[in-house]
């Protein structure tokens, strides 16, 4: 399932495409659009990437399933950064960081079996393909600028402000959803946002 991308242009961004992030893990990817299935590999693989580095270590990522990313791949211990080469799909980035620091095949294991994360989300309205197709242009019109918390992933570029809504596939009709996020509590208090201040009711969901 791919959602499509409804709203303004990104001429204006530096860079566009997406940018995630999961405890010392960050990546920016190629993808401008939300695709379920990548959020949901994401809820797989940087947890077990993260579960690799040791104390004071962070990995820096630039490409991924769809390709090169903005900017280098890099391992940093403290300020002592270091390139790290991938094929960019997300089991080559965790073989790359097993090799960079050493990981021993029981370390590797444990990583393997870290929690995979669901990733979740904030759907605000499931209609026809015509009916969300709007609701999620005026969305992305009018909750722009509300600097809103979008959770682990973010769509748009930068510096200009990342999209907002987007159209999934949900039970044979379209849902309009909100944010992508890595822990309940960040979706429930970007529901709450959502309804205290632009008076939309909306729910927690998995992607």
């Amino acid at each position: 399932m791919v959602a499509l991308l409804i709203g303004l242009p990104t001429a204006q961004a530096c860079w566009s495409g997406h940018s995630v992030s999961h405890g010392k893990v960050s990546l920016n990817g190629a993808g401008e659009s939300m695709d379920v299935h990548r959020e949901r590999a994401y809820g797989v693989w940087l947890p077990r990437i993260n579960a690799l580095l040791p104390s004071g270590a962070l990995v820096r990522a630039a490409g991924g399933p769809d390709g090169p990313g903005y900017g280098d791949t890099q391992y940093c211990q403290g300020d002592d950064c270091t390139p790290l080469d991938w094929n960019d799909t997300l089991p080559a980035l965790f073989e790359a960081v097993r090799l960079k620091t050493g990981a021993d095949a029981a370390s590797t294991r444990a990583a393997m079996a870290a929690p995979r994360v669901t990733p979740l989300t904030v759907q605000v309205g499931q209609g026809s393909d015509a009916w969300a197709r709007a609701l999620a242009t005026r969305l992305n019109r009018d909750l722009r600028s509300a600097y809103l918390p979008l959770g682990f992933t973010r769509y748009g570029g930068a510096p200009v402000n990342p999209w907002v809504a987007w159209v999934v596939p949900r039970k044979g009709k379209a849902a309009v959803v909100i944010g992508a996020f890595d822990s309940r509590p960040a979706a429930e208090a970007l529901a709450a946002r959502l309804s205290t201040d632009h008076g939309l009711a909306g729910f927690v969901r998995a992607l």
